[in-house]
């Protein structure tokens, strides 16, 4: 899994042509700039630029992944310190955590269908380039009609149909926010007393 705020490198680079210039427009030296563009490359397992005479120019794998960048504005949250601890209480036992073992995982959290519109495109890139990367997807209002416009995004993105986690529980309102959508396939057996995701 890469860091998503590295595509702010990535995007700089490419409207500005080198990691100089880049690195001016973002308030940070080259040497930042062009560690974390290798970075998201390596994360990535594809190149983004190539270093030219005239500067850097984006590879076809570049080309493809930029509107996607340019779509997925990565900003701050002021219910960051809440999510960590949140994150950091969670035990190592817990089924939810064997989702992300044995492969490069991205979790997506209170998704809207705008953002599932973004997402998936993208997600649908990454694989072509790293097909053991997963996704999941922890909608905002797993509603039966929020769930079935996912679905049909992925299917129109080539994507495997979306495994539903909590699939294995009856579905009531009481356990409507417990929806976890997994794309590809991962095997997990998820407990309801698990799949309870704590209030927003």
């Amino acid at each position: 899994m890469f860091d998503w705020n590295d595509l702010k490198y990535f995007l700089a680079v490419a409207r500005h042509g080198s990691t100089i210039a880049a690195g001016k427009a973002l308030g940070l030296s080259q040497s930042t700039v062009h560690r974390r563009l290798e970075e998201l490359e390596r994360r990535l397992g594809r190149a983004l630029v190539t270093r030219q005479p005239s500067g850097y120019r984006l590879t076809e794998f570049g080309q493809i992944m930029l509107p996607y960048a340019e779509r997925i504005e990565v900003t701050g949250d002021p219910r960051f310190d809440s999510a960590l601890q949140r994150a950091r209480a969670i035990q190592p036992t817990d089924p939810l955590v064997a989702l992300g073992r044995g492969a490069p995982t991205l979790v997506a959290g209170s998704t809207w269908s705008e953002d599932e519109r973004v997402l998936l495109p993208a997600y649908g890139a990454v694989r072509a380039a790293r097909p053991e990367v997963r996704l999941i997807i922890v909608p905002h209002e797993p509603t039966p009609d929020h769930l079935a416009s996912l679905d049909a995004i992925a299917v129109q993105c080539g994507l495997e149909a979306p495994r539903r986690v909590s699939a294995s529980a009856p579905r009531s309102e009481a356990n409507a926010s417990a929806s976890w959508i997994s794309m590809p396939l991962a095997s997990a057996n998820v407990s309801p007393a698990a799949k309870q995701s704590p209030a927003p």
